[in-house]
This record gives structure tokens, C-alpha cells and sequence, in this order.
């Protein structure tokens, strides 16, 4: 695929010497080179998926290198099935040609596009890598590009850059993992088109899982959340260290888990949207929450233990929201706090394993290197067109790259190195903010001060997780179900008489399991009611994988009478609703073994 992109390239790259390398190169036994230009300077499209696809027979500890300033396109999924994955690309520069390994789709030779860079099946360690969620026309509303459907598997992103999507660019649908992003950036994970204000999440998992450890990155202008975590649970989260400017709503989205710190980080405009009429009179919303809260504890369902077992620190967090919001907000918008009052009622006030402590509002803004005041009016205007009903709405993305064959527009396939944006500061306060006396915030901001936590780091941890209290540990003796109960005394069976349903709105799920007597792809019929509704949207997990219709494709199966596969339908009554393997993106999803 030579055609487009060749003029791109040429002008990106004049100047620089071709030399004839093979396209991939075993170096040592478990590393292979992998180059991305053909010999005539052009990108190699599929470069790096055609080099792991004929690696075989594989070495166990094979990692795939990729070489700086390099551009990896995409056309065909990359999947690991079983085995683990490590793409590592070649440590970057600060040079304008010495960007990290960019992976990025593109479209085939017939003008199609994938959609999916990597569907994770075992094992994954992506390092070193700028990965661009849009495509080469500058579409970007492909849901979840790389999609992690492994469980009981480890997964590392190390110092990575994700950048423009629609949601999120990797997200987990199975269970029992153990997650690390560690001094990653997430920029510019907005909408476009904007539709809606729940699109731009930095890490999305709908799933249980084992641990979720965020530390030292960078979220910036995020239209949603930063870290969601949402139809699952997870026995231990950390989200330490992190820098946080211009997200939409909360930091976190979801809020199940048994173990949870969520400490030093610095939050510039942090749920800047605050909540219109629409939020705050959303149905089944406790009359309490007068605010969502940027962060928020919810009841842990009764399977994985009880509220006393569980172990919740906020801790030594700072914020600083522009006034501009303020005077924006002007008594109509709710002002979002740090906490909202269920959190502090229902959890904070209750449990001494939960606890919120020296968290600060700034009253000046931190004397930041970068800060994108210039975005401010284009982020007011995107979500007062979004609660108009006004879409696409207004984008609001900070210094896109320019393509250098055609100056003024942007380029889809350029990253932004190096990065414009630079959040160090030197408030003395927040340099010593932390529970470690760190700089609050993404350490690699603060290179001295980022070695001597590398340097201390169990102990810092330590310390951190300390103030939340000693661990409570519950073990589970015996279990029983109900219906293998004996009736006793003068109690009686009184069947209920007439239609019963399940109605669920504070969040738990149902779950059947059952025997297939033949294998093979099946239908899936669904019974539902809207409420009322035009268009809902239920998690729905096959054999642990969620899927997703094709019509919307966002976060939930979607159910809408105006569009889709269920267009037409009821939204006062109960209906059927029939989803066949066509109408969904997961390839195989309706696909069952017998037994």
C-alpha cells in the first residue's frame, strides 16, 4: 500500500538515508528486529503483524522490536493466541525524528478498515509505544482498537502514548488479570464526531480482575473518565502518582473493589463538565447524590465479601478547577466535589478502612508549564452543545499534529513528538505533597525526583497503603444456597402469583449457566423492557467476553427504537429481542461447545 501515504512519508522523512534492511531480523535468540520501511522509503503495511504471524515455531520469550521513529500500520488484527505478546519498541528521543514506535490502523487496499489493532488472547507487554487510535482518514470511532479478552494473564504498558479515540483505546472483558500502565501518557481521547458525554476513557475493564496498578502517567483532556472499572470487581487497585488535566468527568467509573488507594495525584479541571438537570434527575439516582464526586465509593456486592473486609484510601490529592467553569455553571450546573455525600455517608463516616485524608483544593493554579487555557472556550462549547442535543459537537483537541505535505491540516498519521504539553511545576507545597514528600502528580515530570522513588519505592508504598488502616481478612467457612434449604417451624411455601422480573439499577448482574446437548453458533434471544426509554444499553457477557452490537458499537449492547437491530421496538412493554453473530462485532461470540 504505497499510493496515499508515499507523499506523506516522503516529505515527513526527506533527507534521511535508506538503507536495505531485511524486514525482520532475528538479532538474539528471543529478540527480532522488525523494520517498517520497504526498501524504496514507503511504510511496509502489516510489517510487524506478518512478523509475528510466521515466527514459528516461536521462542517462549520471544520480544519484537521496533525501531524509533517508526510507523507500524495496521490493515489485519494481531492476536496472540494463548502465548505472550511483547512488542518493545526502541527507547525514544526528545528529536523530531526520534519518536516512539507508532502502531496506528490503516485502511486496506479496497478502502476498509479492521477496526481492531490487537485482540489480546494470553499474555501482553507493550513498551515504548506511540499508539494512535484514529485511523489514516482521521476516523476514530472504532470501539476498543485493542481489545484484551484473556483471563488469568498478565498485561504491562510501559511509558506509551494513547492517543485519539473515541472510548477507549484498550480495554479488558475478562477476568482474573493482573494490569499495570505504568508512565504511560493518554492525550486528546475525545469524540469526534462528539456525541455524547461519556465518550473518552483512558483504561476501560468490565470485568473482575486480580490487580490494576496505574502509576506515573499522564491523562490529558479526556472527555469522560480516567480509569473505569465497571461490571467487575478487583481484589487490589493502586492509582498512584498521576497527572491529571482537563477530564470530563469523574476520575474513576466504577467503584467495586476490595482493596482501592488512590493517592498523590494532581487533578487540573477535574470533572470540568460539572452535572446538568439530565444527570442529577436521572432515574434510580439516590436523592442524596447532589453530586457525583470526582471520586466515589459504591456497595460491593455480596459475593466478594462483606464492606468491613474491604481497604479504601484517598489520599494526599490535589485540584485546582478554572473559574471559567464557575462563571460557566452559573447556579445551573452542579459543582462537582472531591467526594460525593453517599460516598461520605455511606462509606467514609461508617468503615475505619475507608478514609479520605489531606486531600487539598488549590485556590491558585499551579504554575504548570503547559496550560491549554486556549481550549477552554472549545470545551465549554462541547458539552453545552452535547446537553442542547447538538451534535457533532464542538471538538476540543490541543495541538493535533500538522501534516507537513499540506500545512494548516492535521495529519493523521504523525504523532505529536515530541509532546507539546510539559505539567512539571514548582509549587513548593505540591513538591512535597505526596505521602512519600514527592511531587505530587506523574513523576516523569520530575526526573531527579522520579529516580528516588524508583530507588524506595516498596517503601513508599508501604507507607502509603498503611494509612488506610490494618487488613481485615475475612475467610469464608461454609456456603449454602437457598434452595437446598429445609423449611422449619410453621413456615410455608407461598408461591407468588403472576409475571415476576428482575430490575436492577444500583448495579450487581444475574448470570445462567447451562448445558448445550450440540455445539454450534446460536441465536440469542433476549426479553426486555425500556421503561420508557428510547434507547438503553445492558453489559452483556458471553462465556466472558461482552458483547457489543454493530449499529452503535459503544460500551454496552444497545438496545434503541430508532436505529439498529432493534429499531421500532417497545419502550413500554416487554419484547423480544433477537441478536444473531451478524448483528454483533465480536467474531464467534454466539459460537458454544457442547456440554
Amino acid at each position: 500500500m504505497k499510493h496515499t501515504f508515499t507523499l506523506i512519508l516522503v516529505a515527513l522523512f526527506a533527507g534521511f538515508l535508506l538503507l536495505q534492511v531485511p524486514q525482520a531480523k532475528a538479532q538474539q535468540s528471543d529478540t527480532l528486529l522488525v523494520a517498517w520501511q520497504n526498501l524504496d522509503g514507503t511504510v511496509n503495511t502489516d510489517a510487524l503483524r506478518n512478523a509475528i504471524a510466521v515466527d514459528t515455531p516461536r521462542v517462549a520469550t520471544r520480544v519484537y522490536k521496533l525501531q524509533k521513529g517508526g510507523f507500524y500500520w495496521i490493515t489485519e488484527t494481531i492476536t496472540n493466541d494463548g502465548w505472550p505478546l511483547r512488542i518493545v519498541g526502541e527507547k525514544p528521543g526528545t528529536g523530531e525524528r526520534e519518536n516512539p514506535a507508532v502502531l496506528q490502523m490503516v485502511a486496506r487496499d479496497d478502502g476498509s478498515v479492521n477496526g481492531r489493532m490487537i485482540t489480546g488472547g494470553g499474555d501482553i507487554t507493550l513498551k515504548n509505544l506511540y499508539i494512535i487510535g484514529a485511523d489514516n482518514n482521521g476516523v476514530q470511532t472504532y470501539y476498543q482498537p485493542i481489545q484484551i479478552d484473556a483471563s488469568n494473564s498478565r498485561f504491562i504498558f510501559d511509558n506509551c502514548v494513547f492517543e485519539r479515540t473515541n472510548f477507549a483505546l484498550v480495554a479488558f472483558t475478562a477476568k482474573n488479570n493482573d494490569i499495570f500502565f505504568t508512565n504511560c501518557k493518554f492525550r486528546n481521547l475525545i469524540g469526534q464526531p462528539s456525541t455524547q458525554q461519556w465518550e473518552g476513557r483512558g483504561i476501560s475493564i468490565w470485568a473482575d480482575q486480580d490487580s490494576v496498578v496505574v502509576e506515573n502517567c499522564t491523562f490529558f483532556n479526556l472527555g469522560f473518565a480516567a480509569f473505569q472499572l465497571e461490571g467487575g470487581a478487583a481484589n487490589y487497585v493502586r492509582f498512584d502518582h498521576n497527572t491529571l488535566v482537563n477530564i470530563g468527568r469523574n476520575i474513576n467509573a466504577g467503584n467495586w473493589w476490595r482493596e482501592a488507594y488512590f493517592a498523590n495525584n494532581l487533578i487540573i479541571n477535574g470533572f470540568w463538565h460539572g452535572e446538568g438537570h439530565a444527570d442529577l434527575s436521572s432515574p434510580g439516582r439516590d436523592p442524596r447524590a447532589t453530586s457525583s464526586g470526582m471520586f466515589s465509593i459504591g456497595p460491593l456486592p455480596s459475593k466478594y465479601g462483606p464492606e468491613q473486609g474491604r481497604r479504601i484510601l484517598f489520599a494526599n490529592n490535589a485540584t485546582w478547577r478554572d473559574p471559567a467553569f464557575t462563571t460557566f455553571y452559573d447556579d445551573s450546573i452542579a459543582t462537582q466535589y472531591f467526594v460525593n455525600p453517599v460516598t461520605k455517608e455511606d462509606f467514609l463516616d461508617v468503615y475505619e478502612n475507608m478514609v479520605a485524608m489531606d486531600t487539598l483544593w488549590l485556590s491558585t493554579k499551579p504554575d504548570l508549564g503547559t496550560y491549554p487555557s486556549d481550549i477552554i472556550p472549545d470545551m465549554i462549547q462541547n458539552i453545552t452543545d452535547l446537553r442542547a442535543g447538538i451534535t457533532p459537537a464542538h471538538p476540543y483537541f490541543w495541538k493535533l499534529p500538522e501534516d507537513p505535505a499540506n500545512p494548516g491540516n492535521v495529519c493523521n498519521v504523525c504523532p505529536s513528538w515530541p509532546l507539546p504539553e510539559n505539567f512539571s511545576y514548582t509549587d513548593a507545597a505540591l513538591m512535597t505533597g505526596g505521602t512519600d514528600n514527592l511531587p505530587l502528580g506523574d513523576l516523569n515530570w520530575f526526573p531527579e525526583k522520579k529516580v528516588q522513588w524508583e530507588a524506595n519505592k516498596a517503601q513508599f508504598i508501604a507507607d502509603m497503603e498503611a494509612k488506610a488502616g490494618t487488613r481485615v481478612e475475612f475467610e469464608v467457612e461454609q456456603t449454602a444456597e437457598a434452595e437446598d434449604g429445609m423449611l422449619a417451624g410453621d413456615a410455608a411455601v407461598n408461591t407468588f402469583q403472576g409475571f415476576s422480573y428482575f430490575q436492577m439499577d444500583g448495579g450487581g448482574y444475574i448470570e445462567w449457566t447451562f448445558d448445550l446437548p450440540t455445539a454450534g453458533q446460536y441465536d440469542l434471544n433476549i426479553w426486555t423492557n425500556m421503561r420508557g426509554n428510547h434507547q438503553r444499553g445492558q453489559h452483556t457477557i458471553i462465556n466472558g467476553v461482552e458483547i457489543h452490537d454493530s449499529a452503535h458499537g459503544w460500551g454496552e449492547l444497545i438496545y434503541d427504537d430508532a436505529s439498529g437491530v432493534t429499531s421500532g421496538m417497545e419502550i413500554n412493554d416487554w419484547t423480544w429481542v433477537r441478536w444473531t453473530q451478524a448483528d454483533l462485532n465480536e467474531a464467534g461470540a454466539l459460537t458454544f461447545l457442547a456440554g
